[in-house]
């Protein structure tokens, strides 16, 4: 803990938010995997309105706040999210499950793209509201879910039949 500390003390400040928000994720995963939420509807319903709240208000404040809010809010609401019924109609749960059935791909492969978007467009700024932002947005997503797509179509799909091949060749007695 105290060498994490350490680095993340030497770390530019943008690094350090980066890894900051990222620890929010691993906090709700360790919360809901051992806590259960009393009220997770009422939770999660409060973690999405001030998750709307912050993005409303923009870059208003300074930009490494502005994430920070996003990851606290963003987490509270997928730590709460984990506890709700799960009565989804089938049109949601089939592109939800592809999704999570890539989700280390699209962990692996995201930023490099966002890199590249952040590149290619010169992008320190926010484009403007409107249709074309909203063109290049779901251009640049489709782009993201389509790299993510082939990585697992080439190795991650296969992982179960690769972990029970590994078990059954190294927990096997020679003879």
């Amino acid at each position: 803990g105290v060498a994490a500390i350490g680095i993340a003390w030497l770390l530019p400040a943008s690094f350090a938010t980066g890894l900051l928000v990222w620890l929010l994720g691993c906090g709700a995963a360790v919360i809901s995997a051992r806590h259960r939420i009393a009220k997770p509807a009422w939770v999660a319903s409060l973690a999405a309105l001030a998750l709307l709240g912050v993005l409303a208000l923009g870059r208003s404040g300074p930009r490494d706040l502005n994430d920070v809010l996003i990851g606290i809010t963003t987490a509270f609401f997928c730590a709460a999210a984990v506890f709700l019924p799960h009565r989804w109609p089938r049109w949601i749960q089939a592109p939800t499950r592809a999704l999570s059935e890539m989700s280390y791909s699209l962990y692996l492969s995201h930023f490099p793209v966002v890199v590249l978007i952040a590149s290619a467009s010169g992008a320190n700024g926010q484009g403007k509201p409107g249709s074309t932002t909203l063109l290049w947005f779901f251009g640049w997503l489709g782009l993201l879910l389509a790299v993510a797509g082939a990585l697992w179509w080439l190795f991650e799909r296969r992982t179960p039949e690769v972990r029970r091949f590994l078990q059954r060749q190294l927990l096997t007695t020679p003879r």
